[in-house]
């Protein structure tokens, strides 16, 4: 299948045993953030406890509306790779796409592939909770899946990265601008604390206000059995595209 790119995630990867592994991307160009449908915001991966069990999370859109519906023209991709360990030579890497695809219907036909290892498809039946709807199970058992609108996740004090923005700003303009080290992190001498704490709270020093908590994304959620994405071995690549 030939996929066209319209969105790339930044690269997330992790050992099926490390804790949650992200990225985000809640600010785009114009041309980037034209479709909200298309418009990946966050991507989250982790593995359960037991290492059973792999979750796969992809959020469409900031600020979607109540009502807004995945696109029917879309592919949603989570791609990913697994090696015996890092550093593994490219014949090791085994490389899997689960591909997301909706129907135009209310509610929306939602139907996954876990490479051709798996499906999973259905229209969901109950409401999940704020009629973003159900979780649906694959015929296997090894897949379930949640599509749907949900509470953005992303906390972000928008007002304290403002005003951390302009303080580095400040300091990297000033007449004696500051000297970096060797990993390239500029000394910034008496507004380090300031920085240091600013993201914590609001400029007027009150606590910090979370700037996306009244907005909507729409979220893929996936509970796939380890064993359909681990071929290659247990250290797992992840990251994600919108494809039309």
């Amino acid at each position: 299948m030939r996929l066209t790119w319209v969105r790339t995630l930044t690269l997330v990867a992790g050992t099926l045993v490390s804790p949650l592994v992200m990225a985000a991307d809640h600010t785009d160009s114009p041309a980037a953030g034209a479709d909200p449908t298309a418009d990946i915001t966050d991507l989250f991966t982790w593995a359960s406890a037991d290492g059973k069990t792999t979750y796969f999370v992809m959020d469409i859109g900031k600020g979607v509306a109540a009502g807004t519906k995945f696109s029917n023209a879309v592919k949603y991709v989570f791609h990913t790779t697994s090696m015996p360990g890092y550093g593994a030579t490219a014949a090791a890497v085994k490389s899997l796409d689960i591909i997301c695809m909706f129907d135009n219907g209310t509610p929306q036909k939602s139907t996954c592939w876990i490479g051709n290892k798996d499906m999973i498809s259905g229209v969901p039946t109950g409401t999940g909770g704020d009629g973003g709807g159900a979780v649906l199970t694959s015929t296997s058992g090894k897949v379930r899946l949640f599509a749907g609108l949900r509470d953005d996740p992303f906390f972000f004090n928008v007002a304290g990265f403002k005003n951390v923005a302009s303080i580095v700003h400040t300091v990297a303009t000033s007449a004696t601008p500051p000297a970096f080290d060797a990993d390239g992190c500029p000394a910034v001498g008496a507004s380090g604390p300031v920085l240091a704490s600013g993201l914590a709270m609001s400029p007027d020093g009150g606590p910090p206000v979370d700037g996306f908590a009244t907005l909507n994304t729409l979220s893929i959620v996936l509970a796939v059995d380890t064993t359909l994405v681990n071929e290659g071995g247990p250290v797992l690549g992840v990251w994600a595209s919108t494809n039309h």
